[in-house]
């Protein structure tokens, strides 16, 4: 092999591509050089950039999960080679695989706060996603709308990527969620 490269990459993981990739992308020859199939193995730093700390919902750090998928979004950002599902998508999909493991009780109850202290925070969008899977794992929406006397279809789209909760219909549900619970949240300043 005659041709000289800009750049030589020995490892095809998720670092090794991202980094070809990218010299790639600023006009750089490349060589990458792996001695297995691309991306056969993984690393540590590839599946915190996946999972975005997702892993620490078995342990149901719901604020924990947040802060690392917040930082998992930024890093995205700054890499485009990088896996790039919305935090919302993710989080939501690992609560519903969680909300099917896990019917504690105890862990419930951490999911109804949690969702309520995303929304009083201003996380309206994080809040949303936790109270509808907590629904979905306990309730379920025919049951919340015949409690709270709205349409199940309503709290579905209400509780939805796009839904927009009024405060009346959201503290209804709260409330209805508290008392089937056994529980009562409270304001602390």
């Amino acid at each position: 092999m005659d041709r000289i490269f800009d750049l030589a990459i020995i490892g095809g993981g998720v670092n090794g591509c991202g980094i070809a990739r990218d010299a790639a992308g600023r006009g750089n020859s490349v060589f990458l050089c792996e001695m297995n199939d691309l991306a056969s193995g993984t690393s540590s730093w590839s599946t915190k950039l996946v999972h975005g700390g997702l892993r620490y919902l078995e342990y149901y750090e719901f604020r924990l999960v947040r802060e690392a998928l917040i930082e998992r979004e930024r890093a995205t950002a700054q890499r485009p080679w990088a896996p790039n599902l919305p935090a919302r998508v993710v989080l939501g999909a690992a609560l519903r695989l969680l909300a099917r493991r896990a019917r504690d009780p105890a862990a419930s109850l951490d999911g109804l706060r949690e969702g309520v202290d995303a929304m009083l925070s201003g996380d309206v969008e994080t809040g949303k996603i936790i109270l509808r899977d907590y629904i979905k794992a306990t309730v379920g929406f025919e049951k919340l709308g015949a409690a709270t006397g709205a349409p199940p279809k309503s709290l579905i789209r209400m509780f939805g990527p796009r839904g927009n909760p009024q405060a009346k219909n959201l503290f209804s549900v709260i409330g209805y969620l508290q008392k089937r619970a056994g529980m009562r949240l409270h304001v602390a300043g």
